[in-house]
């Protein structure tokens, strides 16, 4: 499991300085960091997702996207993340998931190169 990014600049660094990728279940924000580690945050907001059980659903979701990710790639390049819930996290299916974060990092951290 990732460090948590909880604050609200970080959030916003990555807003305005990060890389952007899309898929049809969340927007993936990447930014380099100059710690030893990688870190992440989840949004899911009201007016996208619906109300609070939608919401924590999303991020559960998202965490586990992201924490089966990682055990399978261990990374040598730290990283800020933030993935951002579309509607569509809701009903899509986790293999699509897993499939889509798998070509937005990557194309994350060749733009970084």
């Amino acid at each position: 499991m990732l460090p948590r990014l909880k604050k609200r600049p970080d959030f916003t660094r990555l807003q305005k300085r990060g890389a952007k990728a899309h898929a049809p279940a969340f927007v993936l924000l990447a930014l380099p960091n100059e710690l030893p580690h990688s870190r992440v945050g989840f949004t899911a907001t009201k007016k996208t997702i619906g109300n609070a059980v939608a919401r924590n659903r999303a991020k559960r979701r998202l965490r586990a996207l992201v924490d089966s990710y990682f055990k399978e790639h261990p990374q040598k390049n730290q990283v800020d993340l933030v993935l951002i819930a579309r509607l569509a996290v809701l009903e899509h299916d986790f293999s699509t998931m897993e499939k889509d974060f798998h070509t937005a990092f990557k194309k994350l951290l060749n733009a970084f190169k």
